[in-house]
């Protein structure tokens, strides 16, 4: 074994300031060693010895102008420093010396990308995806700077192409916007393609599983618990966003609706479903004490962060009403039983845990079919006004008011909800208070 090779090794095992030795010593004897200079020049980076490790990759390209690796480390160096110009100039050189290499063309276009140069990174992406036609990462990148110029029809295709080139862990949050965005198309057959390729990587995945039944029209009672957890955690930190880009009315919606019959704040009230606590600053003028519960542990870090609920509860929200019978004075729930399609078991569950004369408030999307309720291709529940009713009238409830209200916009167009306001009578059947 060469004294490089043991330097190598040492390096790959950690041990740097041993690799950094035994270099010192090689160069001594060849100081023009290229290979010796290139792994220097990563020891001296791992502890953070920057501008030796510069000194280092320069001398080993000076050595040996089309070192490839070393050109790339030397970017990657000059890009950590700030130092974006000279890592340009790097990567270049490095295309220049070697015109085949996708992973050149890929890093200069990921500089390009962070740079907000769109066009470039395009170009470099294109380039990239031509060399490795197979490589889903290629198709990926060129997808995004195409999204990002607002040619997201043209960026899909690509996008699209990844995920079929896809090999190993899914990415689940790119597999989920794929197949949002086609399915938000109309696409439902490529859309069903995504999801299947998503099982065959993952069978268990429980947002492909939901993702692939509403593909094929299937209607499951609900949504599972792994899927409602693992697709809103995916999406915590750009929940918000997401909702004020499609102009979300769902808590002004409920909290209106609350005001109506519930206008005083002595009350506790339970925000069913509170994600990431839009509601809470709303509702928290009306409750002596807010709950919110929900099954997304990062949606209720987020939650906890915006404040205004005394306690935030990790549970499936059936079950929670299950176990807190009497315990509120009103429930709203802002766009959760979107996520049921049978919504018995959770209104029955809604009346335990209310007292005598309370209010449940909730929106659903309205359905434009005779069926009850049906799995949209998006995922999302809807449910006709017919079964709202006939649910609440089941359980015991008194509808009070079931209105069409528009809620967001999508892909352009105004999606419409039913805002339900129920009430829980005061004397039951029997006629005990």
């Amino acid at each position: 074994m060469t004294g490089l090779q043991q330097a190598v090794q040492l390096f790959q095992a950690g041990r740097f300031a041993d690799a950094e030795n035994l270099l010192r010593g090689l160069l001594k004897s060849s100081p023009k060693h290229p290979g010796a200079l290139f792994l220097q020049g990563n020891c001296f980076a791992q502890r953070g010895a920057w501008g030796d490790a510069v000194s280092a990759f320069e001398n080993a390209i000076a050595f040996s102008p089309n070192f490839l690796d070393a050109r790339l480390d030397l970017a990657r160096l000059y890009t950590q420093m700030g130092r974006t110009e000279d890592a340009e100039t790097c990567l270049r050189g490095a295309i220049a010396g070697a015109p085949g290499s996708a992973i050149a063309h890929t890093a200069l276009g990921l500089m390009l990308f962070k740079a907000s140069r769109l066009a470039e990174a395009e170009g470099a992406f294109r380039e990239a995806a031509h060399l490795e036609p197979t490589q889903p990462l290629a198709h990926k990148n060129l997808g995004d700077a195409i999204w990002s110029q607002g040619r997201q029809m043209e960026a899909i295709d690509h996008h699209a192409e990844a995920v079929q080139y896809w090999q190993g862990s899914p990415n689940d949050e790119f597999f989920s916007h794929v197949w949002q965005v086609l399915t938000t198309m109309g696409q439902q057959a490529r859309a069903l393609l995504i999801a299947q390729k998503w099982l065959q990587l993952n069978p268990n995945d429980a947002v492909a599983l939901h993702c692939a039944a509403a593909s094929r029209g299937d209607t499951p009672s609900r949504a599972s618990d792994g899927y409602v957890t693992e697709m809103f955690d995916q999406f915590a930190q750009s929940f918000d966003e997401q909702l004020a880009a499609v102009d979300y009315q769902g808590p002004a919606l409920v909290t209106e609706a609350l005001r109506r019959v519930n206008p005083q704040c002595a009350a506790a009230g339970l925000d069913a479903g509170c994600g990431t606590g839009l509601c809470a600053p709303l509702l928290r003028p009306l409750a002596s004490r807010l709950i919110g519960v929900d099954l997304s542990p990062k949606m209720l870090q987020l939650a906890r962060e915006r404040g205004g609920h005394d306690e935030l509860v990790e549970q499936e929200l059936t079950s929670y009403l299950q176990a807190h019978p009497n315990c509120f004075d009103w429930i709203v729930s802002a766009d959760t039983f979107l996520y049921f399609g049978n919504l018995k078991a959770l209104v029955q569950a809604a009346m335990q845990t209310l007292f005598p004369g309370g209010h449940l408030i909730f929106t659903v999307e309205r359905a434009t079919t005779p069926s009850p309720f049906a799995l949209l291709p998006e995922g999302r529940y809807c449910h006709s006004p017919g079964y709202i009713t006939a649910v609440l009238a089941e359980a015991g409830f008194e509808l009070l008011f079931l209105e069409a209200r528009p809620i967001r916009n999508e892909n352009s167009r105004t999606i419409t909800a039913l805002v339900a306001t129920a009430r829980k009578p005061t004397v039951s059947a029997c006629g005990v208070a």
